[in-house]
């Protein structure tokens, strides 16, 4: 996000925590005892991040953020911390959702288990580690319905086939039930989703750690909500979206998401894993497992938040991202498997005579762990250690003691 920064409870925050204590059990601590995964936050939760962002004071081993520069631009307030987990307060009217006035509280525990209640309707989602996926209800009977074998032609758009068994379809005027399952051929999908639709991903998806990657990308059905004019919420666990063109959608068989290109999105993924991209700039990635699922921030100040799962953090240049766009992640752990995927971006690195720390550095400070890259090597640029530039890719907030060499060396970083 905008900042993320380490802080402490000192004197300066002291008033603002009393009165959020008062308000919500002492919820700053974040963790499950204070909060449990069903609390609501509100304006208190904001105040005192704004607070910490503003004022840090180094110590105490939890980091917040907000997604504006300035509380009064902001509508997304967050706190982690590494035994509690992460807390997320949306304020009212950053979604346009009939589930409530826009706001909502979240917690994710640190084993992936999450609870969201909306604000205005108190209606709350979410799931349990361990849970079994409940079944999604049947597609709307007043959906015009579309699949790849009956009926190939979108209302006024048409789905194409951009390689072998691979379609990509426009739905995004809404109210459309997409049925990939109906292919000639088992297929993957991926469908630009739109208000009130029913999108079912095609069978060429077997969930779990088996993964077919295609140049750099992990292949899958995908919900893109790319031209949403307002932000999205995605639950890719239960299958629902939530907020602009998002509203209303249920997603069956989808296993990679991506956000508004222009908008703050949140996007979670489900315990079997999703990919999630973040689309823009300032949105929070939320992965709660799976097995080498990728973790992709497409622009600037995302926050990709990991729990239990084996997160593949991948930096794309031709989807967004650029170098120097600085994002955060929480919860990196390489005994989990987490890794760090730099192969697009460097054409460069020669395994078995490269030296590592020529081209990644880790640089340890007291927020945590700073990947830095030589931007002598971006793509393929011919190293010059004269005129050396380091820029941060990415802040592991909370993480310390790893080294560049390390992580290649347990496969946590890929060049």
């Amino acid at each position: 996000m905008a900042h993320s920064k380490p802080v402490t409870l000192g004197d300066y925050v002291s008033s603002a925590l009393s009165a959020f204590d008062g308000q919500d059990d002492g919820c700053i601590g974040v963790g499950p005892n204070t909060l449990g995964l069903d609390g609501q936050l509100g304006p208190f939760f904001a105040a005192v991040v704004d607070a910490l962002v503003q004022h840090p004071i180094p110590g105490l081993p939890i980091v917040a953020g907000e997604n504006g520069a300035t509380a009064a631009s902001s509508t997304l307030f967050w706190t982690y911390d590494q035994r509690g987990g992460f807390t997320l307060e949306a304020t009212p009217g950053y979604l346009t959702t009939a589930a409530g006035n826009g706001g909502f509280s979240m917690h994710v525990a640190p084993d992936g288990s999450w609870s969201l209640t909306f604000d205005g309707s108190g209606n709350t989602i979410g799931h349990y580690a361990g849970e079994p996926a409940v079944a999604p209800p049947p597609p709307p009977p007043g959906n015009t319905l579309v699949n790849t074998l009956v009926n190939p032609d979108l209302p006024g758009d048409k789905w194409t086939e951009i390689a072998p068994n691979e379609y990509s379809a426009d739905a995004s005027k809404g109210n459309i039930t997409f049925d990939g399952t109906q292919a000639p051929a088992p297929s993957f999908d991926t469908v630009q989703g739109g208000v009130g639709d029913y999108i079912i991903g095609g069978t060429a998806v077997s969930p779990g750690a088996t993964r077919e990657f295609s140049g750099g990308l992990a292949l899958g059905n995908c919900a893109i909500y790319s031209e949403s004019t307002s932000p999205v919420l995605v639950d890719g666990e239960n299958g629902y979206g939530y907020g602009g063109s998002a509203e209303g959608n249920v997603l069956v068989n989808i296993n990679q998401l991506r956000g508004s290109v222009n908008y703050s999105n949140v996007l979670i993924g489900e315990t079997t894993g999703t990919d999630l991209k973040s689309g823009g700039n300032n949105s929070i990635l939320i992965s709660t497992g799976g097995d080498g699922y990728e973790l992709r921030a497409d622009g600037y100040g995302n926050v990709l938040v990991s729990t239990v799962g084996a997160d593949r953090v991948l930096f794309y240049p031709s989807k967004g991202w650029e170098l120097g766009d600085l994002n955060t992640m929480l919860g990196f752990n390489p005994v989990h498997g987490d890794f760090l995927d730099l192969s697009l971006i460097t054409n460069d690195f020669v395994p078995g005579s490269s030296n590592i720390n020529s081209f990644v550095q880790l640089v340890d400070g007291p927020n945590g762990e700073a990947v830095m890259f030589n931007s002598q090597m971006f793509n393929g640029s011919t190293p010059n250690l004269a005129t050396t530039q380091w820029v941060d890719l990415l802040n592991l907030d909370l993480t310390h003691g790893l080294t560049a060499q390390g992580l290649y060396n347990n496969h946590n970083l890929v060049l």
